[in-house]
């Protein structure tokens, strides 16, 4: 679909898939845009043909960007959090960046600028200031001579 003002502020052409012509007022287009936007985000699973034909869909998967178990379209799928990466896919889960833990349906913070050795830390206890890393506290400055776990 592609669209073309036609100068006078109401009213704009549209090209429709297969060439077809057709000019509506700004106001029938902008809803037409928010109705499809809508539709697009409603959707968060896509359908697990079997063979090469959805025709009749029984099974489905969560879309990237989100996990859980697809029961529908529409229903199943939670949006990924912050911080985290959903590959999709059917009893999926989420995975938490490097630096973060899995805290209920969450990423959280190592705390004190922690981090974590990779991706994945399903508990805080994969928390730890690295080895190195300098602090202060009312006794004065200190380094770290070790990584410090949670």
């Amino acid at each position: 679909m592609s669209l073309s003002h036609n100068g006078r502020g109401s009213t704009l052409s549209c090209v429709l898939k297969g060439g077809a012509n057709m000019n509506m007022h700004k106001s029938v287009l902008a809803t037409m845009v928010m109705v499809a936007v809508f539709a697009v985000d409603s959707v968060f699973a896509a359908c697990n043909p079997v063979g090469t034909s959805c025709s009749s869909c029984t099974t489905y998967r969560c879309n990237s960007g989100y996990y859980g178990t697809a029961r529908s379209a529409s229903s199943g799928c939670t949006k990924c959090p912050s911080n985290a990466t959903c590959a999709g896919g059917n009893g999926s889960t989420f995975v938490c960046a490097k630096g973060y833990y899995k805290s209920g349906s969450s990423c959280a913070d190592c705390p004190n600028n922690g981090t974590t050795s990779s991706t994945g830390a399903t508990s805080i206890s994969r928390c730890y200031i690295p080895s190195g890393t300098t602090g202060s506290d009312s006794t004065g400055t200190f380094k770290y001579v070790g990584n410090c776990y949670y």
